[in-house]
C-alpha cells in the first residue's frame, strides 16, 4: 500500500531527496525506511531529472510534465515540443525513456524540445504517448 502512495508521490514531481519521500510517507501513516524507499525506487525505474524524482510510466507523459504545444515539421520527421521553462530536461527524459518504437532521441533546450523520428510510422506512437494530436501535416491522427 505504502509503494502505491510512494508513486503518487513521486507524480507531484516535488520530492528530491529519498528523505523527504520517507518523511512524507510517514506523514501519511507509512513507516518505512531510506532504505525500502531506494530498494523501490530502484525496482520501479524512478530515476532523478532535474533534481526531482520522476517516473515515467509506459501509459503515457508524467502529469508533472506540463506540455504546451506541439508542431510537427513537413519535411522530416522532427516534432518540436513546447513546455514550461527548465522543464524541456524532464519532456525529453520521459520521451526518451519511454522507448517509443521509432523515436530516434531528443534534444531539449529549456522550454523546447525537438523529437527526431526514424520515419513518420512513430508519429502516431508519439501522439498516443503524449496524449495530445500532432499537426495533420504528416496525415496521422488531425
Amino acid at each position: 500500500m505504502w509503494r502505491t502512495t510512494l508513486l503518487d508521490l513521486i507524480a507531484t514531481g516535488r520530492y528530491s531527496t529519498q528523505g523527504d519521500l520517507v518523511e512524507a510517507l510517514n506523514e501519511r501513516g507509512f513507516q518505512v525506511t531510506q532504505s525500502s524507499v531506494s530498494r523501490e525506487l530502484s525496482t520501479r525505474g524512478v530515476t532523478k531529472v532535474g533534481g526531482r524524482y520522476l517516473h515515467v510510466a509506459a501509459a503515457g507523459l508524467p502529469a508533472s510534465i506540463q506540455l504546451l504545444d506541439v508542431s510537427t515539421s513537413v519535411g522530416a520527421p522532427l516534432v518540436v515540443l513546447k513546455t514550461l521553462p527548465a522543464s524541456a530536461p524532464l519532456l525529453a527524459s520521459a520521451v526518451d525513456k519511454a522507448h517509443i518504437s521509432g523515436v530516434i532521441g531528443t534534444l531539449a533546450g529549456d522550454d523546447t524540445v525537438f523529437v527526431a523520428c526514424a520515419n513518420f510510422d512513430a508519429l502516431p506512437k508519439l501522439e498516443e504517448f503524449l496524449g495530445r494530436a500532432l499537426d495533420a501535416n504528416y496525415g496521422g491522427t488531425p
